[in-house]
């Protein structure tokens, strides 16, 4: 069955569409998110895989003896990038995570019919693509771990800047897109995945994606909705990150926010609190396996667990 659109809107919120530029991770200083090949056999050639990697950058402060460890998230990941940044967590004295959904002060919130089609989204296209939730894996980790302190604005403070600037968020559109992928996933279960993939791989290459926020609004909703998610988000979770250091002066902070926010919140650690980035890693998030003319192949039996 065709679909009646491009699907940008399923990367937006699965979170997984982030400043991305094609190369090897080495190339830029403060980047969070990148795309590598591998698998070619020979220069030239095509390659097998397009993976998709998200840096862990430490940063040290002007006094003290304490850590800040920057991750990049994703909101869906292979099971094993979940796995690999386990002992990085074990490393820290602190946690600090973002979930506007769980920040204080939301407790009594309902949740606008977008948020229901969003979680409803992300998790078909985990299920799809054979990838895990970073939701799941962070209330697993967390469930009796003092150390997890959320430093998000609470959906409610969303709604309210909402109800001041109206748009319409166009929640039809997410209900047409489900619509699509579950009749996809009942015709073709495989093609349906091989398309989700594609389109993550897409995604990652547009260099202009940095912009993925709400992408199936028109212009000027989507700037209103932006200066809410990003900059005013950005600005808390600075404020957050640089209270709980100086806090913290010894001790190590774990700090994972979504890949986007990574790259303002170290430029301002660094420019306006004097942090210092003292090494950096990346790991795999997402391989998507390619054809031999390098599009995106239908997931081999293995890939979807």
């Amino acid at each position: 069955m065709p679909m009646r659109r491009s699907l940008s809107l399923v990367l937006a919120l699965a979170g997984i569409v982030a400043n991305a530029f094609c190369g090897q991770p080495e190339q830029g200083v403060g980047d969070a998110i990148c795309v590598v090949f591998r698998g070619q056999e020979a220069v030239n050639q095509t390659p097998r895989y397009a993976v998709v990697q998200t840096a862990l950058r430490t940063l040290a402060p002007p006094e003290g003896r304490g850590h800040l460890l920057l991750l990049s998230m994703t909101h869906v990941a292979g099971e094993q990038f979940y796995k690999g940044l386990e002992p990085e967590l074990d490393r820290a004295d602190i946690i600090l995570y973002e979930s506007m959904k769980d920040a204080p002060g939301n407790e009594t919130n309902t949740p606008r019919e977008v948020d229901l089609l969003t979680s409803q989204l992300q998790g078909m296209v985990a299920r799809l693509t054979g990838l895990h939730l970073q939701r799941s894996w962070e209330l697993r980790l967390m469930e009796g771990d003092s150390r997890w302190r959320c430093i998000d604005l609470p959906a409610s403070q969303f709604y309210a800047y909402l109800d001041e600037h109206p748009v319409d968020l166009r929640p039809a559109a997410l209900r047409h897109e489900i619509a699509d992928l579950e009749a996809l996933e009942r015709t073709d279960p495989s093609e349906a995945a091989r398309f989700l993939r594609s389109q993550m791989l897409r995604g990652f290459m547009d260099t202009t994606a940095g912009n993925c926020c709400y992408t199936w609004l028109a212009p000027e909703p989507r700037r209103i909705v932006h200066q809410f998610i990003h900059v005013q988000r950005d600005a808390n979770f600075l404020s957050q990150v640089s209270q709980a250091a100086r806090d913290n002066p010894d001790r190590t902070i774990a700090v994972m926010l979504g890949a986007q926010h990574i790259p303002p919140l170290e430029r301002s650690l660094e420019t306006e609190f004097h942090f210092e980035e003292t090494s950096a890693c990346w790991f795999d998030a997402i391989t998507i396996q390619l054809d031999q003319t390098g599009s995106v192949g239908k997931p081999e039996a293995s890939s979807a667990k």
